[in-house]
């Protein structure tokens, strides 16, 4: 399963927002809680802007992320079909799975 986004380190820390990798989904793609800023550990997810089993679109918004400094649009790192993990209003730490795109 591929992991996305943020840019991850050796030791699995993600260190920058935003997709890894941009392809169609060809096999699941695992659609994780970005790190938007260097001091985040945590953030809420606000809203999905997809419903669950719904289609996306790569580079389309998929999720809100609210954090303690701002709420940001995180976009689809590929196209295909959501499976949606975690539930919205919920504060989860950094790296958490979210979802699932296939």
């Amino acid at each position: 399963m591929r992991r996305t986004g943020g840019n991850v380190t050796g030791n699995g820390e993600i260190l920058a927002s935003g997709p890894v990798l941009k392809r169609n989904c060809d096999m699941a793609t695992e659609v994780v809680l970005p790190k938007l800023g260097f001091s985040m550990n945590e953030g809420t997810l606000a809203e999905w802007l997809v419903a669950d089993g719904g289609a996306v679109t790569e580079g389309e918004p998929l999720f809100a992320l609210e954090s303690d400094k701002s709420t940001q649009e995180v976009e689809a790192p590929c196209s295909g079909t959501l499976k949606i993990l975690k539930e919205v209003g919920e504060t989860y730490p950094v790296g958490t799975v979210l979802g699932e795109i296939s």
